[in-house]
């Protein structure tokens, strides 16, 4: 039966680079909330609709639209070994509390939480060099995690973009709505949260990240 873990932080904190690197090196799934929004987004449906309008405006995603997309994969995920790292979600108490229910009715809970601690300053220095995949959203950095071909995804080909919600105007915004509204669920999961110093080199996280999944250890 899979751990779960949950990897909290603002934009351009390096929460989903660190998920990436996990789900390349160890047997982990991870659940992008993001990737699933934009992927609700691309399928033009009603609700994807709705999510691009408040995605755009730099506001968080309402409780009810995102456990709509979670729920499903709760009972698939709860038959496979292994990792699964919620990358993002939850995103609010709310959430929080409804998610605990689910996983409760599954007989399942978190195994930690890492939350990824970062200024202002530093997300907007670490946004500014972020790449997406157009096709399939692996993330990119051009100083810290480049692409082996400038501006081609390693993965798929296709090419990197900046994402709209990556403008520095909306990233201010995202950053603000995730102190008023976030940033709570590092109390909240206070008896089981790991804080991560994004300050420190990417070396120095991944061997703090790999040790809390026990495939790491101190120098």
């Amino acid at each position: 039966m899979k751990k779960l873990y949950v990897f909290l932080g603002p934009p351009g904190s390096g929460k989903g680079t660190q998920a990436q690197l996990l789900r390349d090196s160890l047997d982990c799934v991870v659940v992008s909330t993001g990737d699933l929004l934009r992927e609700e987004i691309k399928r033009a449906t009603v609700l994807g609709k709705k999510i691009q309008a408040v995605v755009e405006s730099g506001g968080l995603v309402p409780d009810e639209f995102l456990i709509a997309i979670v729920e499903p994969l709760l009972s698939g995920l709860n038959q496979k070994s292994g990792a699964v790292i919620f990358d993002g979600f939850p995103r609010t108490v709310g959430q929080a509390e409804q998610f605990d229910q689910l996983l409760t009715s599954l007989g399942r809970s978190i195994e930690h939480v890492l939350y990824f601690d970062a200024s202002l300053d530093l997300v907007l220095e670490r946004i500014n060099g972020r790449r997406i995949c157009s096709d399939c959203s692996r993330t990119y950095h051009v100083a810290y995690v480049p692409p082996k071909q400038a501006d081609v995804c390693d993965d798929c080909g296709h090419a990197l973009i900046v994402r709209d919600d990556d403008q520095a105007d909306v990233v201010r915004k995202r950053y603000q709505a995730y102190c008023e509204q976030t940033a709570i669920l590092r109390s909240y999961y206070a008896d089981r949260c790991v804080v991560i110093d994004t300050s420190r080199t990417l070396d120095s996280i991944t061997q703090m990240v790999q040790e809390t999944f026990g495939c790491g250890h101190r120098s």
